[in-house]
């Protein structure tokens, strides 16, 4: 029997990733508090709060893709996430089914009364509930946690814990924590002209006028055109750490139609296929960047970074374990010892272990 976990609302607000940190458990979310994350994202002040809020919910919404998250949905990590409904009648005598933490409270209650051989463990950082739910009989523990990492940092923590794509975060509704992990991998053979790897937001505008002057004089500059994909791309993701969602979505697409263009001019660059590939997987066109890709590879057959970059696309969004294989073992034959090494070496051996006829 798998040990459960149950988390407060304040935890998941100051920790979404939280549901990934326990693996071989059992990971509960009250339905209550799935009502509380609602109340946060219409009427909290904190903007961070209700982003936060926001993410909790893309994250479930991405779990439910892969089963019924009242049934409970199985991780990588081993560990099942799943959202309970506490029947108010089914609350002990002294638990109010009107007041939130009651029913969280409650919920720990009824699972331990459910599965005598589990450890239920109560994650809150709320002190009354704390003291409350001791009186029961409840173990609880606090989840101190300063939300600092950025999203990409988060989402690239959580392709190891979870049997889910990484593009989990693309909604209908947002783009919200979409310009993501494969930013790590977008190449940088030409430089952009600045002495600092980013620029500050005031600073894209200047930078993109200048691009745009120079190509007005020479349309066919081939490094320009792509210094402004690139341009663009990094806009893009300063956008989105702003939440800025809709505006980084048009300087994403902005970077395809220079990255295109840059093609037009030397359609056999390894990096621009590259660039643009990962252009379109962060934009959600799986196909076009497997597409990319493919060419980058073909190509410049040792151009690693393509093969990393399918490999990974392949794995964690096509499900195709052979292929992604055959991709991160090229890529690990090209760089045995390069910065991405590490994590192609990872999941190639999580496939062979998976899949024995690899």
């Amino acid at each position: 029997m798998k040990n459960i976990v149950i988390i407060d609302t304040n935890v998941l607000l100051s920790d979404p990733d939280v549901l990934f940190l326990y693996p071989d458990a059992e990971v509960i979310v009250p339905q209550v508090v799935l009502a509380e994350l609602d109340k946060v994202k219409m009427v909290r002040a904190d903007k961070e709060v209700r982003f936060r809020g926001r993410e909790v919910s893309r994250i479930l919404f991405e779990l439910s893709k892969h089963g019924v998250l009242t049934d409970g949905v199985e991780l990588d990590n081993n560990s099942v996430i799943r959202v309970a409904q506490t029947e108010t009648q089914d609350l002990p005598k002294n638990l109010s089914p009107r007041n939130a933490d009651d029913r969280i409270i409650g919920c720990a209650i009824l699972e331990a009364q459910s599965h005598p051989d589990a450890h239920v463990l109560l994650l809150t950082n709320d002190l009354n509930m704390l003291l409350k739910a001791q009186t029961h009989g409840i173990d609880v523990a606090r989840h101190e946690h300063e939300f600092k990492l950025s999203l990409f940092a988060k989402l690239m923590q959580r392709l190891g814990q979870r049997r889910l794509t990484l593009w989990w975060i693309i909604v209908p509704i947002s783009l919200a924590g979409i310009l993501v992990s494969l930013w790590l991998f977008v190449p940088s053979p030409i430089p952009l002209p600045t002495s600092s790897p980013t620029l500050n937001l005031t600073s894209y505008p200047l930078r993109e006028v200048e691009y745009l002057n120079t190509l007005k004089n020479d349309s066919a500059n081939f490094q320009t055109w792509f210094q402004l994909g690139q341009l663009y791309s990094n806009w893009a993701q300063e956008l989105e750490s702003r939440a800025q969602f809709d505006s980084a979505r048009e300087k994403l697409n902005s970077a395809v139609s220079a990255y295109k263009r840059a093609l037009s001019i030397k359609p056999t660059s390894a990096a621009v296929h590259t660039n643009l590939g990962t252009a379109y997987l962060v934009l959600g066109n799986t196909d076009e960047a497997i597409s990319q890709f493919v060419q980058a590879s073909s190509y410049d057959p040792g151009y690693a970074l393509a093969h990393f970059n399918l490999g990974f696309t392949l794995l964690t969004r096509n499900r195709d374990f052979t292929g992604a294989a055959k991709e991160f073992e090229t890529y690990l034959r090209l760089e045995p010892s390069g910065e991405r090494s590490e994590y192609a070496r990872q999941k190639l051996k999580e496939i062979r272990e998976n899949n024995n006829a690899i």
